[in-house]
């Protein structure tokens, strides 16, 4: 019986949500990830386009595939009073700008916009920098040739690079 209501309240919640593959009872579309998730996302991508939902255990997660789907998903209230899922609220019990919604998000995005004007953003010098990064990384990420890396190790220090100067 638990089952039952766990597929159809699952049915129910999809209807509201981009369409995606259907998952199985409990797992979801786990298996279809494999050993390489960012590529069968890529692949999924293809099929459903940049923006599709995956069932991650009981979760139905909502994919952004390219710069445009993540960009339109910031500007609108959609994505406003999200459940905060990252796994650092589960560790450390705290939420950050991404975790925040309605006017709180609001006033804290305000303040970053301005930190960001402070030190220079929008102007020729810091649109520089961050090309300049942004050349560094998708250099670095080219010489990976598709293989799995941890980008935590070339993003902080180029974000830091581009404050710092």
């Amino acid at each position: 019986i638990s089952l039952v209501i766990h597929v159809l309240s699952n049915i129910k919640e999809r209807l509201n949500l981009p369409v995606g593959p259907i998952g199985l009872p409990l797992i979801g579309n786990r298996p279809l990830l494999g050993k390489h998730p960012h590529k069968a996302i890529a692949k999924l991508s293809d099929k459903y386009g940049s923006v599709f939902t995956l069932q991650l255990g009981v979760h139905n997660i909502v994919i952004l595939n390219d710069w445009e789907a993540v960009r339109d998903a910031f500007q609108k209230d959609a994505f406003l009073g999200k459940p905060i899922e990252h796994p650092f609220a589960a560790v450390t019990g705290t939420k950050s700008i991404l975790d925040e919604s309605g006017d709180v998000w609001r006033d804290q995005r305000r303040s970053a916009l301005q930190v960001f004007r402070d030190l220079g953003f929008g102007k020729g010098s810091m649109e520089d920098r961050i090309t300049d990064e942004i050349s560094y990384l998708t250099k670095r990420i080219d010489e990976t040739k598709g293989e799995p890396m941890n980008i935590h190790e070339v993003l902080v220090p180029s974000m830091s690079n581009v404050i710092s100067h």
